[in-house]
């Protein structure tokens, strides 16, 4: 690990490291989520930053949703594919129309009808705006939908993705199950947050209480923080 570190601070001209503890010698540190969605929620004082979950930018061409009208689920997908899988036919199970991100996808390979299989990246700003739940297992997507108002079913495959599902589900604005957990898990989560209005509630709630820490905001904020400790 430290040798890693090292190759990465010679391409940025910078000193390398004698020991990797002196990774933590620092100035201040800068916690970028907020206290909702903190992992660790007992953490005591703390300075919160806010959400890097771009949702602008260079962005891909436009998804044109499948017809219909069913809800629009949207699911960002790395991982395995009994796991996929199970994502794919809760999203049709549910009478919804779907764009999945799946990388892994291959030719031959059938999508059920109302969804559509994407395997490049998606404008996730679109995605968080069309969408009515978003479901995906990492941290940055899951924030943009929160940050956007919109619920999420966070599909966990490790601890900080379970931590930080089990986060999302304490605030009310969505639900986690285990990647490796019963496949009829993911169905009965999804079909919850369809069902009970409470789940977009407590998003849209998230949302308004930090408009003003959006993604440009938050980096505008910490380059100016690291200028100050600069001088």
């Amino acid at each position: 690990m430290l040798h890693t570190i090292n190759g990465v601070l010679v391409q940025l001209k910078a000193a390398p490291l004698a020991h990797l503890h002196a990774l933590f010698e620092i100035e201040e540190a800068a916690l970028l989520t907020l206290p909702e969605l903190d992992h660790y929620e007992h953490r005591g004082a703390a300075r919160y930053w806010g959400v890097l979950a771009r949702r602008g930018g260079r962005v891909p061409a436009p998804q044109t949703w499948p017809a219909g009208d069913g809800p629009r689920i949207f699911a960002y997908i790395r991982q395995a594919r009994p796991v996929a899988t199970a994502i794919i036919a809760a999203i049709h199970a549910a009478g919804c129309r779907g764009i999945v991100y799946d990388p892994g996808w291959t030719a031959g390979m059938e999508a059920p009808p109302a969804i559509t299989i994407v395997t490049t990246p998606v404008d996730i700003g679109q995605m968080v705006e069309d969408a009515d739940i978003g479901i995906m297992h990492g941290t940055s997507t899951a924030g943009a939908f929160l940050m956007g108002g919109k619920p999420v079913l966070s599909v966990a495959s490790h601890l900080e993705q379970y931590l930080f599902g089990v986060r999302i589900a304490q605030l009310g604005a969505g639900l986690v199950v285990r990647a490796d957990g019963a496949p009829a898990a993911i169905g009965d989560a999804l079909r919850e947050l369809l069902t009970n209005g409470a789940f977009a509630h407590e998003a849209r709630a998230f949302a308004a209480r930090y408009a003003a820490f959006g993604h440009d905001a938050v980096i505008d904020t910490l380059c100016r923080r690291a200028r100050q400790l600069a001088e």
